[in-house]
């Protein structure tokens, strides 16, 4: 479970190299700090700006996330010689109405270009039209659960992946990120060597000190 707090305390881990005083040089409320900073730049937040259906509402603070533009690309896998596409969302997307927290997926070589979003068993009832059986040569998509399945075989793609989420700084310490298991290794990683600096500079001075 990604959370700030679970980050943050493996990064002290990973900057004290075992030496628990030179880990404490840093607060963690620093490191806290900064991963926000971090994951709002690299989910390129922005504000969910949509005119809603009469009746309709959103939480206050929700933004738009985008992923699959990093350096680990998103891909379907196909099963069962190709009829069958899925891919796990990097994120659980906030619950709105017509499940629009699922709110743009496509390629990523071409992000004005998104596959029709449909509802589970939807495209059943789609492929019975004439003519319709492959939505005029379209992807759709529909989700379930955290899956989200396509009408055709997609798996050699990089998609793009835009869901609604909180804003970062609305996340408390201990509440689920809307990150993958990847960006949050990559965090770790950045996080280690933006502080890891300090924590060796003020070694040396405290070795100097100490003569």
């Amino acid at each position: 479970m990604s959370t700030k707090r679970r980050i943050a305390e493996q990064v002290l881990r990973r900057i004290s190299g075992g030496d628990p005083s030179a880990g404490s040089r840093v607060d963690i409320r620093e490191i806290i700090v900064a991963l926000g900073q971090m994951l709002a730049k690299r989910l390129q937040l922005s504000h969910f700006d949509i005119t809603m259906g009469q009746g309709e509402t959103i939480p206050a603070g929700t933004m738009l996330a985008r992923y699959g533009e990093g350096a680990v690309k998103i891909r379907a896998k196909a099963e069962n010689n190709g009829k069958v596409c899925r891919v796990t969302l990097p994120a659980m997307p906030i619950n709105l109405p017509r499940n629009m927290g699922i709110f743009h997926v496509g390629p990523l070589s071409d992000p004005d270009c998104g596959y029709i979003p449909m509802q589970a068993g939807q495209y059943g009832v789609v492929k019975k039209l004439v003519g319709m059986s492959t939505l005029l040569g379209q992807a759709g998509y529909w989700p379930v659960g955290r899956e989200l399945f396509f009408s055709k075989d997609v798996s050699d793609v990089d998609l793009l992946i835009i869901l609604a989420v909180m804003d970062i700084d609305k996340y408390d310490d201990w509440a689920q990120l809307p990150i993958s298991e990847d960006m949050e290794a990559e965090a770790i990683e950045a996080l280690v060597q933006m502080f890891l600096p300090r924590v060796d500079a003020n070694k040396i001075v405290d070795s100097q000190t100490s003569k």
